[in-house]
């Protein structure tokens, strides 16, 4: 996890986690948060400490990776590069996929499509036989809080 991460984008109800042990503490957002914990913050939500002895020292299920996820942002421009009829196709199809509303956010990257997504829309460019990998208006690292 960078330093640089600023602590304000973490969400107010983020779990923190305070088990220092865990042999994932060193990639872990949530034990990253509690170190980082501001001193002004007056309350946040924590996962029971008795959750890592109820696995067994397995670590927990908790876990949330500190590698942020690459995100599509915005799609116009791969649809219109797309064939008429292939684009169609592909569209009607991710808007199934989607729903409409949530289709157009993406389409206009007013919501980013997250990795299983993007994974589903390469599945519909192959059913309809585009061998290039989709390509979104930008890829922004995220976390998805």
């Amino acid at each position: 996890m960078s330093e640089s991460f600023d602590y304000e984008r973490i969400p107010s109800n983020f779990m923190h986690c305070l088990n220092e042990r865990c042999p994932r503490a060193g990639h872990c957002l949530r034990q990253w948060a509690a170190r980082m914990l501001p001193a002004e913050r007056q309350c946040v939500s924590i996962l029971n400490p008795r959750q890592y002895e109820a696995s067994g020292g397995e670590g927990c299920g908790y876990f949330f990776s500190d590698v942020p996820q690459l995100y599509g942002k915005g799609f116009e421009r791969m649809l219109d590069e797309l064939p008429y009829r292939k684009a169609n196709a592909v569209k009607s199809q991710m808007a199934r996929f989607f729903g409409r509303s949530v289709y157009y956010r993406c389409l206009h990257g007013e919501r980013l499509v997250k990795p299983a997504e993007q994974a589903y829309i390469r599945r519909i460019f192959h059913r309809n036989g585009i061998t290039d990998e989709p390509r979104y208006d930008a890829m922004v690292e995220y976390y998805d809080f």
